[in-house]
């Protein structure tokens, strides 16, 4: 659950003429915006995808698809302002093509008479079947081609001959061979949109004195014998006359001095200023604008419910065990059912299922459904409780009023179930009981209705073992339905319908590299593992070899793919994986770049990278185009999650994140990149202020107790939550109570070595719950006092007498 907004602001620009507006942005105005961003409790990102980088193609020829990702991304996720357009003297790269339809390039084909020409696209586009239709696909550059100078007088001359070639075709198939990067961004964003007028801004800058020759390389477009390129001067015009005409009041010309061979920065403050006062402008607007807030239970329904629509689109085959459940739901049996099987078994995707099988066999029924971990509150027991009592009581319009203590949270929700009838039944679906978090001892599942009254079906999921054992010592009358592996033949339905969903097919022998090692263990989550390693074969290369468990995919094939050099490198993967798993519950993409920013080895190797491949580098930030690349390769494995009133990433499965702690987390590096991150959050504000108006710093209050202890900064973890009132009032204003207040700080400490250490901090938690709770009714005198030799509940606490000893304990506290 989220109020968080986020302002993710693509700036579209050629590359070497903007250079210098470009860095007065990352400058000057981002993070004026950023910060005015997070005074609202919002955020900002300006995705500058030719900010940081020299070469605009890169070797694997996927730059334009990344940037029209990214494109798609600020649009799903910004109303407005999403996108930025900056345009000079210059019309800019054009990229080729990566893929072309087989037929159409035959029919480029036949437009050659050249023979040179003909050998040239040849050998530099191949035939994949194993696109749906076939395609024709540029290859990667390697050798000598990888030297942007050896590179650019072929990419030339394939982009002369097939812009001639296409001449015939009509203009929607034309543009791809004959418009710039810059152009094609725009016209997916602005002149395919249904109403840029509120979220597209533009920046012309013409420069006076612009010469014709080559002294003007890098500001005009240039032919190959330095003669000025007419034909792209003209499409520039024509494309900043089709901007004006459509967005004619967001349009805004500047004036630049050309002198002793370059541009005059003088006219900069100034750019800069206009463009903050238009997109601040517009960002306030937004943020200000009265809108009629969701309840937070209901976006949490909502979520869940999404979840399931959107896992349910993949499910297959697994008819004996959905009759099993069927005949569960056929019946009022006063017990529940219990769905049990490995990790990546696909309990998850059964359950999704399941609830529009329950919803078609009682129409009638209120359905409640949790995915447990899918959420930050699914994962808190007495926020997961809270959530189904109200749920429940709004339903069934009970008017019983809904309590915040987890014990009366328990009673309530066994009261509300006796509200289910014949006329309105009752059905809760809760996946994943193994992903409680421990608090209240959430997992021995002695909140778990054991009975259920007349007219309630409860299904729920879980791993074999501890859960799994409780159940069945402490409900032996329960249905135990046990999904078992899936059949090679439906696992090839499955992975057939996941590849047609991509426009992707396998030939015969990559699809058998697939089934074999799914054959031995039939687990889904395995296949959706090697799928994702299928999706990127060409027909025409041979099958890889693919590790036959979970952590062997992804260990030897996903992460070694990632880590080669000539993706992204060992070095940023290790680094970027080894904080998205030592977070407490996911990082934001911003998080993510600075830690990267604040890490001393990774910003060495990238100064050295950077120096050897000509990029440029802004101060200490990192371009964003280098987690745009690792984010394009492991989107199918991370997930957006609610946290903290803002999206995070995380990985979608749990066997994901362990992989990526045991190759990237060992115990001494572990504890390192918790000081990072405690570094990183410790220098963080407590509070965001606006208008005399102050927000906490909810990433801050769940991240920081939590690196400190892993970190094993144990006194200053201490020294946090019992020393400080400012941290202790805004804790408990981000939680808004104190059952809240404890449930978070008890999930912060997973236990300590010595239990009678967990006991005492817990004492000091209760203490200062009290405390707040005093505080919170204006109540000048806290008469709380501890006694070093009893400590709290009468029995000796030889970790109080070590604390109070040692001066943990807060002034305002009195002691004995």
């Amino acid at each position: 659950m989220t109020d968080s907004k986020i302002f993710r602001l693509f700036v579209s620009s050629t590359f070497s003429d903007m250079a210098g507006e470009r860095g007065a942005l990352h400058q000057n105005v981002y993070p004026r915006l950023r910060a005015l961003c997070a005074s609202f409790g919002a955020r900002f990102q300006a995705i500058d995808l030719r900010w940081g980088v020299s070469d605009e193609a890169g070797n694997n020829q996927q730059t334009l698809n990344i940037c029209l990702a990214e494109v798609k991304r600020c649009q799903e996720v910004t109303r407005r302002p999403n996108f930025l357009v900056l345009l000079g003297d210059r019309y800019g790269w054009l990229p080729l093509p990566y893929e072309i339809a087989k037929p159409e390039f035959d029919d480029l084909l036949l437009q050659l008479s050249e023979p040179l020409s003909l050998a040239l696209l040849q050998q530099w586009y191949r035939l994949d079947e194993n696109g749906i239709p076939s395609v024709m696909v540029l290859q990667p550059r390697t050798d000598e081609f990888v030297d942007p100078q050896t590179w650019m007088p072929i990419e030339h001359r394939l982009q002369t001959i097939l812009e001639s070639a296409s001449q015939h075709l009509a203009l929607e198939h034309r543009s791809k061979y004959a418009t710039s990067a810059t152009e094609q961004e725009i016209e997916q964003w602005v002149f395919a949109a249904e109403n840029p007028t509120e979220s597209v801004y533009c920046f012309f800058r013409t420069i006076r004195n612009l010469p014709r020759d080559r002294t003007a390389k890098g500001y005009r477009d240039l032919l190959d014998d330095g003669i000025w390129d007419q034909p792209a001067y003209e499409k520039l015009n024509a494309l900043k006359a089709r901007l004006r005409t459509t967005l004619p009041a967001n349009c805004v010309d500047f004036e630049a001095e050309w002198a002793n061979g370059s541009i005059s920065p003088n006219y900069l403050d100034a750019f800069c200023e206009v463009v903050y006062k238009r997109l601040s402008q517009t960002i306030e607007e937004d943020l200000k604008a009265p809108t009629q807030k969701p309840d937070l239970w209901e976006k949490e329904i909502a979520a869940h419910d999404a979840f399931a629509k959107n896992r349910v689109q993949h499910f297959v085959g697994r008819a004996e065990t959905l009759a099993q459940l069927d005949s569960y739901l056929a019946q009022y049996s006063n017990r529940p059912c219990v769905v049990h099987g490995l990790s990546g078994i696909g309990k998850t995707t059964l359950m999704a299922r399941m609830t529009d099988r329950a919803q078609a066999a009682h129409p009638e029924a209120e359905q409640v459904c949790r995915f447990i971990g899918v959420t930050a509150n699914s994962s808190d027991i007495r926020s997961l409780l809270e959530g189904i009592c109200r749920q429940i009581a709004q339903r069934f319009g009970s008017g019983i009023a809904i309590p915040s203590d987890y014990r009366e949270l328990v009673i309530t929700l066994d009261v509300l179930l006796h509200q289910a009838s014949a006329e309105h039944p009752l059905c809760i679906m809760l996946d994943a009981l193994d992903q409680l978090s421990g608090q209240y001892d959430a997992p021995e599942l002695k909140w778990l209705p054991l009975e259920l009254p007349d007219h309630v079906f409860l299904i729920c999921s879980t791993l074999p073992g501890h859960q799994f054992d409780i159940l069945r010592e402490d409900m032996p009358t329960a249905d135990f339905v046990e999904l078992k592996s899936m059949s090679v033949d439906e696992g090839q339905d499955l992975l057939r319908f996941w590849l047609t969903e991509v426009r992707r097919t396998l030939q015969p022998d990559q699809e058998a590299a697939v089934l074999r090692p799914f054959e031995t263990n039939g687990l889904p989550l395995y296949l959706k593992l090697a799928f994702e390693e299928a999706r990127l074969w060409a027909s025409y290369a041979s099958p890889v070899n693919l590790s036959p468990t979970i952590p062997g995919i992804i260990r030897d094939n996903l992460f070694r793919r990632l880590e080669d050099e000539a993706n992204h490198g060992k070095m940023l993967c290790a680094h970027a994986l080894a904080y998205f798993t030592a977070a407490r519950r996911g990082l934001t993409e911003e998080e993510l770049l600075d830690l990267l920013v604040l890490d001393d080895d990774y910003w060495e190797y990238l100064q050295k990278v950077s120096t050897a491949h000509r990029h440029v580098l802004l101060d200490r930030h990192i371009p964003i185009v280098i987690w745009s690349r690792l984010y394009y390769d492991l989107s199918p494995y991370l997930t957006d999650r609610a946290v903290d009133g803002t999206i995070v990433l995380d990985f979608y499965h749990g066997q994901l994140w362990q992989a990526a702690e045991k190759r990237y987390l060992q115990e001494s590096q572990g504890a390192l990149y918790h000081r990072q991150m405690a570094r990183y959050f410790e220098d963080s504000p407590l509070y965001f202020a606006h208008n005399e108006q102050k927000t906490p710093n909810r990433r801050k209050l769940t991240e920081l107790p939590f690196h400190f202890y892993n970190a094993k900064l144990l006194p200053q973890l201490i020294a946090l939550l019992t020393d400080t009132r400012e941290w202790m009032d805004a804790q408990f204003a981000a939680t808004q109570g104190d059952s809240a207040f404890i449930d978070d700080l008890e999930s912060t400490l997973p236990a300590f070595n010595d239990p009678l250490d967990a006991e005492g901090l817990l004492g000091i938690f209760r203490l200062f719950s009290a405390w707040q709770v005093v505080y919170s009714r204006r109540m000048s005198t806290i008469p709380i006092t501890c006694n070093p030799s009893s400590g709290w509940g009468g029995k000796p606490k030889p970790f109080m007498r070590r604390a109070c000893g040692r001066g943990w304990l807060p002034k305002f506290v009195t002691r004995a």
